[in-house]
């Protein structure tokens, strides 16, 4: 749903979405592969004691599924430092919202 929802559904008539920039592009792609990987990890890795689902991460990180739908937003014009900025504080939330998941 991330991928057609929010990568690649693109409206052309807002100024976030007319142009998106490489930066922007591969920012919101390492993010969402995070995510996945993570989460396929967390499943894999858990225990019959501690089972973990999709619905175990969606009801622990629902903010963080949120801040990934409106990664789409980010405005260009905001600039690529301003941006990457962004883009890796998300990254390091998700990785630190897995590791808090696993304890």
């Amino acid at each position: 749903k991330i991928i057609k929802d929010d990568y690649l559904a693109q409206n052309g008539f807002t100024s976030y979405d007319r142009f998106c920039p490489f930066y922007k592009t591969s920012g919101m792609l390492r993010n969402i592969i995070t995510f996945f990987t993570e989460a396929q990890k967390a499943v894999e890795k858990s225990t019959a004691d501690r089972k973990v689902t999709w619905g175990t991460i969606r009801n622990h990180m629902q903010t963080t599924l949120d801040k990934l739908s409106r990664m789409k937003f980010y405005e260009p014009s905001e600039g690529e430092a301003a941006m990457q900025q962004k883009f890796n504080a998300l990254h390091e939330e998700i990785l630190n919202s897995f590791r808090s998941l696993s304890d």
